[in-house]
């Protein structure tokens, strides 16, 4: 039967420690820390995209958005938002000759763009992560293990994540010239895309990840007691 009193101890525990790091990161700058480089990582990786090499990818802060007061952090500011543009380079050329040609001191070249919370897309994630294993109760090497290979994975998954999205706005504005899948390609990677528009996806993802990382099946009881010992 459940260990009522093991199940309860992990859930106030899950909790304190979720409450904690939802003060700690981003009273520390964690949170920027993570924004900044998501900056660095996806300009350094997705610029230059496509077969020709022709995608012009900028990835900027977005501008900070007004809050309702109900959803205000008591202990953070909500301006994690990135903003990625794209550009085909060959549209910025053309457009810069055409200037030349009629002297014109601005050129204006059309691009798609989309933005992305890191916030919600990934602190969230790993917070829900990193609290898990630290309430399971288990040897402190476990954990250590456990953590580095739970938060490698939720890394690798929502990097895996956010390149579905990429590809689908890439590929669904075909006039920029830039995406390369084909009808099957595009249908594939939008349905995906679909799914991990989910938020809850990342969030499932991450407990899955947890029980991989963490649990063994000699764990079990951790949270559930044989009914013989519960008899005797």
């Amino acid at each position: 039967m459940i260990n009522i009193k093991s199940l309860i101890i992990f859930i106030v525990s899950f909790i304190v420690i979720l409450g904690v790091l939802n003060f700690l990161i981003p009273s520390t700058g964690i949170d920027k820390w993570y924004n900044k480089k998501f900056i660095e990582w996806g300009e350094q990786f997705y610029d230059g995209w496509g077969q020709t090499h022709n995608g012009n990818v900028s990835f900027e802060k977005a501008p900070r958005t007004k809050l309702n007061k109900f959803f205000k952090h008591p202990f953070k500011t909500y301006d994690d938002q990135v903003q990625i543009k794209i550009i085909n380079q060959e549209h910025i050329d053309e457009g810069i000759r055409k200037a030349r040609r009629t002297g014109a001191t601005a050129v204006n070249v059309d691009h798609a763009e989309f933005t992305m919370d890191t916030w919600q897309f990934a602190m969230l994630p790993l917070m829900l992560i990193i609290a898990l294993i630290l309430a399971t109760p288990i040897s402190i090497p476990r954990r250590l293990i456990s953590m580095v290979l739970g938060l490698l994975l939720m890394n690798l998954f929502l990097a895996f994540r956010f390149w579905v999205r990429f590809v689908t706005e890439v590929n669904r504005h075909g006039w920029l010239g830039v995406g390369s899948l084909g009808d099957t390609g595009k249908w594939l990677i939008t349905h995906l895309n679909t799914i991990f528009m989910f938020f809850g996806i990342s969030m499932i993802v991450a407990v899955v990840i947890w029980i991989i990382t963490t649990l063994r099946p000699k764990d079990a009881h951790l949270f559930w007691t044989p009914l013989e010992e519960v008899e005797a």
